[in-house]
């Protein structure tokens, strides 16, 4: 009888375990796998982590980020990085500030403010001419505090030889609103970006 019970048992286990794969967040797949665990097996997501802040005159953007692991989103489980920001205009006049959300639990870590795990290849869209071979950079969704607008960053992390500082270099783009409701034929209508497209350098806190 307990021979059988341990025989069940591991059965049960390989059984959960074929069901629920780990899966290397940067392997090449097509079709994520209900339960599957994408998981940062080697931290390339770590180096992104931090407060990070870009000020120029009155204007300032004020980037935290951090990492999550085995996060589930209704789907499957992944690690991630989840965020907040502070963006104050050329005018001095404070446009949205999430800093405060970022220690809320939400029931899935896509309800961030900052959000993703894309991790891009040098040849990947927006193609870098400028990374070193097996350069990899984060692409993250920011949402506006209203959540009517959304923006992509292309975000790439640089060190300094000269004084051992850290930045990301970051690219600020619209991001189409594909869900939204268009007419047929026609682009998706693009929602305007929370802070003006561009480039920015955020320096390491």
């Amino acid at each position: 009888m307990k021979t059988t019970t341990i025989l069940l048992l591991i059965t049960f286990f390989f059984k959960g375990y074929s069901q629920s794969p780990t899966i290397d967040i940067y392997s090449n797949y097509d079709d994520e796998i209900n339960n599957a665990y994408y998981k940062d097996i080697n931290g390339l997501l770590n180096k992104f982590e931090g407060t990070y802040v870009y000020q120029n005159g009155n204007q300032l953007f004020k980037l935290v980020l951090i990492k999550k692991e085995m996060q589930f989103n209704s789907r499957f489980y992944q690690d991630m990085i989840i965020g907040g920001y502070q963006y104050i205009d050329a005018n001095g006049v404070e446009i949205a500030n999430t800093l405060a959300n970022v220690t809320v639990v939400y029931p899935n870590q896509l309800m961030h403010f900052v959000n993703g795990y894309n991790l891009l290849r040098n040849n990947n869209r927006p193609i870098c001419s400028t990374c070193f071979g097996g350069e990899l950079r984060l692409s993250l969704t920011m949402t506006s505090p209203d959540r009517s607008s959304y923006t992509k960053l292309i975000i790439r992390k640089m060190f300094s030889l000269e004084d051992n500082s850290e930045s990301l270099k970051i690219f600020v783009t619209p991001k189409r609103a594909g869900e939204r409701s268009y007419i047929e034929g026609t682009e998706p209508p693009v929602l305007a970006p929370l802070l003006p497209t561009g480039e920015y350098v955020l320096q390491k806190e």
